[in-house]
């Protein structure tokens, strides 16, 4: 998904495909999936290909970060 002229290719895009949500999370794929069949992470189908929405790849590390907070109170994220 390579754009010339872009310092970060993904930044604009709208849905990733599950290896590319995979390489945005830092996660292995099967991980990815395993919380696609949970139902913790959303996505859709265009044709045969699944796609997951950005947003939702924001919102799921929101989730995250927020529940390893709340188990450990000292957790402050890298910036």
């Amino acid at each position: 998904c390579a754009r010339p002229g872009k310092g970060n290719p993904m930044a604009d895009e709208v849905l990733d495909t599950v290896k590319e949500a995979a390489r945005r999370l830092t996660i292995a794929r099967s991980h990815l999936y395993e919380h696609l069949q949970r139902g913790t992470m959303a996505s859709g189908h265009i044709g045969r290909s699944r796609r997951i929405a950005v947003a939702e790849l924001d919102a799921f590390a929101s989730r995250l970060r927020v529940a390893e907070a709340e188990r450990s109170p000292s957790w402050e994220p890298a910036l």
